[in-house]
């Protein structure tokens, strides 16, 4: 038996004692006369006992059954990061000297060759710590979600969509040397201008694009020789033109119509005069006018690619 079946067995045990104790407890008294009550009771007493001295045994021997599947616990958790160890040089210890716990960086490696593990693992570190784009909390959590969906899911929703290649084209297109080069081709510099490491990123990402086979026209054909969109770029369309303030539509209500035209009246207010005692007052009857609105019907068409859509 291992240290978790019989961990679980011990608290199994704890359990029914901790159960048949609160029953006893809440047990009403018994009835019958003096000396069969007296029976009842110290009956129930025993029993008490002997569950109480059971706990404290079992208490007593679950102890270093939880310190070994601690043990353990840990053991296979370094076990499980022991890529990102290295030793040290020292004679006292393990393997030659202290460990230490080695940082990698993301984008460090041939991004093609890594494992399908390595890559989400990576790219979630990236999501979590970006922090050169402003990216909200929600578009992280997406992000995270996409990541590690795959088409190994039970979810039928997910049986098409591999969240890897998310991954991979986040760590393809979110380093730093990739981002340099997508900056001069959005300012239109030639190709020519790209420098020998931002060429490199770049065809790193077309072969993938082209191993991949999910490659969207409209990102893909560009004078620069094909350019993947980086993943952290807010899609929101920021309004230039002041419609999205206009002093209008503060003061304006929406009025109901059964036709195409709205009349209203307006007035410019009633004029009051000063006067002395005992004089008549005048006619300050306002003035009214009847202005006239015309209906007119709003639309605008936007017609957009199903992958803009998707973005």
């Amino acid at each position: 038996m291992n240290a978790k079946q019989e961990l679980a067995e011990i608290d199994a045990q704890m359990g029914l004692i901790s159960d048949r104790l609160t029953q006893i407890e809440e047990m009403p008294d018994p009835e019958g006369d003096e000396l069969a009550r007296s029976n009842a009771v110290q009956t129930l007493k025993d029993e008490s006992d002997e569950l109480i001295g059971r706990w404290k045994q079992l208490e007593n021997d679950r102890t270093p059954v939880l310190q070994r599947a601690q043990q353990l616990a840990d053991i296979a958790a370094a076990a499980k990061d022991l890529s990102r160890v290295e030793g040290g040089d020292g004679g006292r210890w393990m393997n030659g000297g202290p460990s230490f716990h080695k940082k990698i960086d993301p984008f460090e490696g041939d991004l093609l060759r890594l494992s399908r593990d390595e890559v989400i693992n990576r790219s979630r570190s990236v999501i979590e710590n970006e922090k050169r784009v402003f990216v909200s909390d929600q578009s992280r959590e997406r992000l995270d979600q996409w990541v590690q969906r795959s088409v190994d899911d039970e979810d039928e929703d997910n049986s098409t969509f591999d969240g890897s290649y998310i991954a991979r084209r986040a760590l393809l297109t979110e380093n730093k040397i990739y981002r340099s080069a997508f900056r001069k081709y959005v300012a239109g510099r030639d190709a020519w201008s790209l420098s020998r490491e931002e060429q490199a990123a770049v065809n790193a990402y077309q072969t993938f694009e082209r191993n991949e086979v999910r490659r969207a026209a409209s990102e893909n054909v560009t004078t620069a020789g094909g350019f993947g969109i980086p993943i952290f770029i807010d899609p929101t369309l920021i309004i230039t033109s002041g419609a999205m303030d206009a002093p209008l539509l503060r003061v304006c209500r929406v009025e109901q119509v059964t036709n195409n035209l709205w009349e209203g009246v307006t007035t410019p207010g009633m004029t009051f005069s000063y006067s002395t005692e005992a004089t008549e007052a005048s006619d300050n009857t306002p003035s009214l006018a009847q202005p006239t609105v015309r209906v007119h019907k709003i639309q605008g068409l936007l017609p957009y690619s199903i992958e803009v859509g998707g973005d």
